[in-house]
């Protein structure tokens, strides 16, 4: 009898043993250069699945979600990927979204967030400043507290300093937009 149940339960004896849940697919991974999923050089094509992180070295990537959300990172960049979710790390990206695909770009702490049926979008972070330019639509910019920071419409185009999760909701003396880091730059 115990032979039986061992037979019968080997299956799920090695799935277990293996530790990783399946992941759901995103959407798809194109590819030119040098670029990478966790630790595996990306091919040309390919399926991008909630958790990848991609880095592009000395070449880029084009993620496109199920739901029509596109995401270009450029050289040198690196960005994890979850369904409705994307968080940038380091880097240079192009967003663009459609009507009603609820997705929410992460980008240092801040938030940022389709306002519009349709946005596109530049972004750069860089030593923990993240540079927003919207060239198509609007897109709010949340911190780490749910508070809105600003709400860019194309050809707008703002730097932002990284914002700590702790932070109040209003600074004590000065301008606030300075402290919070809203400084505008010049596109």
């Amino acid at each position: 009898v115990l032979r039986s149940v061992l037979v019968l339960n080997q299956p799920l004896v090695m799935a277990a043993s293996t530790g990783s849940a399946p992941r759901s697919a995103l959407g798809s991974i194109t590819s030119t250069g040098s670029v990478r999923v966790g630790e595996m050089a990306v091919p040309t094509e390919g399926t991008l699945f909630s958790g990848y992180r991609v880095q592009t070295n000395n070449g880029n990537a084009v993620i496109t979600y199920r739901d029509g959300a596109r995401i270009i990172l450029a050289s040198e960049s690196l960005a994890n990927f979850a369904p409705a979710r994307m968080q940038l790390e380091k880097g240079l990206m192009t967003i663009q979204t459609v009507a009603g695909n609820g997705m929410v770009f992460a980008v240092s702490t801040l938030r940022l967030e389709p306002a519009t049926a349709k946005a596109t979008a530049n972004v750069t972070l860089k030593d923990s400043k993240a540079s927003v330019a919207v060239t198509e639509g609007t897109l709010k910019v949340v911190d780490p507290s749910g508070v809105q920071l600003a709400s860019l419409h194309a050809g707008d185009a703002r730097l932002f300093e990284e914002v700590a999760a702790a932070t109040p909701a209003a600074p004590q003396g000065g301008n606030s937009q300075e402290s919070r880091g809203g400084g505008d730059v010049k596109a």
